[in-house]
């Protein structure tokens, strides 16, 4: 029991998941999507591909569209202000109440509002874009 601390300090720094679980999990979701929503899925992303100009995060893509796009959060969360999107700080012992009480205004939006820095607020506003799109 007494040599925890010594494996503690030799363990390995937990990289996340960086490119390749990124594209895992894609790749994983992929199997898992109906062929409708794998058509509208590979139609969206051809649609509107990553910037060829953008400096990618992930250096090697696999040339699978849904893979690739995947590591576009990493891409672009320093110029976008959104690497708080990856996650969200919520403190222990809280209860009840507003959850986006916890996310933190990183910048304005185009319409002058502050946009919330979160996951949970990035998932709403980035579905409210697409929701949008489809009308």
């Amino acid at each position: 029991m007494r040599y925890w601390f010594f494996f503690l300090l030799c363990a390995s720094p937990a990289s996340a998941w960086w490119c390749e679980g990124h594209q895992t999990i894609a790749l994983i979701a992929r199997n898992h999507l109906t062929p409708s929503a794998l058509a509208g899925a590979t139609a969206l992303l051809q649609s509107q591909p990553v910037d060829p100009d953008l400096r990618r995060f992930c250096a090697n893509t696999s040339g699978d569209s849904l893979a690739d796009a995947s590591t576009w959060a990493d891409d672009v969360k320093k110029s976008e202000q959104t690497g708080t999107w990856h996650y969200m700080d919520i403190p222990l012992g809280w209860k009840h109440g507003e959850i986006e009480q916890w996310c933190k205004p990183v910048g304005p939006l185009d319409n002058g509002k502050e946009r919330t820095g979160c996951i949970l607020s990035a998932l709403r506003y980035n579905l409210n874009i697409l929701h949008n799109d489809q009308e």
